[in-house]
């Protein structure tokens, strides 16, 4: 079975194809043309495709998994705070398939119009009835489409650690977590704190949901605007990289290094309270990143539109 037919099993098993605009239905003649590109790769590139999966997504996977089993184990029949290294090291293995997803969303995104333009297809695409805005948003369907199982592996393993860390924290709350009676080891499970762990699993997996698709948009839209300023592929992947890194040292780490602490500074000197103090700091710091991401990826957006409406070849 091919990729194709991998990616067209993932959605249509999650019901997700029915429920998705047009132009970014696997049926659209666009979203098809852009899952055959990315299947008829050369040998040499597929081969480090494969290595490239094995080493972003099956290794961490394997590795969220043991770890899973590991805190679980520990945290409710040992003792949980024996268990701290194994999810810290649950939360660095995300890293690595998450830096993957966001590398490749933007490097397939820069090729997205210069590729055409290259063979010739940017032009017969222009002539057709459809929109500028359809068209391009056709061509990033497809690369997510294409990303489906990447992206999918990287929310289980969010599910993994957000379930992990909810069981760490309602073993660390009940006191104690475990005891020993004659019939062996035997549970005293207090209802409101594991209720409470479950909702804090929900909340982790919800803002790593929110945190994954706006990396998504964000690069896609840096990407595609790199697309539209170039005129190879080469010069594109190039602007492409540059862009990022000129928006992650004059945005991201400002807004990290300085704009996030003083507004934590201001919230914890309007509104008194130990919970504000440590909880202030943590919003500040993941929320910040990610409303610019959104903001940024609708103007990148906005501005590769624009620009590919005047692309006449």
């Amino acid at each position: 079975m091919d990729r194709t037919a991998h990616v067209n099993a993932n959605f249509y098993f999650f019901e997700l194809n029915k429920h998705l605009p047009s132009w970014a239905s696997l049926d659209h003649p666009i979203v098809k043309r852009e899952l055959s590109v990315w299947r008829h790769l050369s040998p040499r590139w597929e081969s480090m495709w494969n290595n490239v999966w094995f080493l972003f997504l099956f290794l961490p996977m394997f590795g969220s998994i043991l770890c899973g089993v590991a805190i679980l184990i520990g945290a409710i029949f040992y003792s949980p705070r024996a268990v701290v290294p194994f999810l810290a090291a649950l939360w660095l293995l995300q890293l690595l398939p998450s830096w993957g997803i966001k590398v490749f969303a933007s490097l397939g995104a820069s090729l997205s119009i210069t590729r055409e333009r290259e063979t010739s297809n940017w032009i017969l695409m222009r002539i057709t009835p459809l929109s500028i805005t359809h068209i391009v948003g056709a061509k990033i369907a497809g690369l997510i489409h294409w990303m489906s199982e990447p992206l999918i592996i990287v929310l289980i393993m969010r599910v993994i650690a957000a379930i992990a860390t909810s069981v760490m924290v309602a073993s660390l709350t009940q006191t104690p977590a475990v005891s020993t009676s004659s019939f062996g080891i035997a549970f005293r499970f207090q209802p409101s704190v594991w209720i409470g762990g479950a909702a804090l699993s929900i909340l982790i997996f919800t803002f790593s949901f929110i945190e994954i698709a706006s990396s998504l948009l964000y690069n896609c839209g840096v990407g595609l605007m790199a697309s539209s300023l170039a005129r190879n592929s080469t010069t594109a992947i190039v602007i492409n990289f540059t862009l990022q890194l000129i928006l992650w040292l004059f945005i991201f780490l400002p807004l990290q290094r300085f704009i996030a602490p003083l507004i934590t500074e201001l919230l914890t000197t309007f509104y008194q309270g130990q919970v504000i103090e440590v909880i202030a700091p943590i919003l500040m710091s993941l929320m910040i990143p990610i409303a610019a991401e959104v903001w940024l990826a609708f103007t990148a957006f906005r501005i590769a539109l624009r620009r590919a409406q005047n692309l006449i070849e």
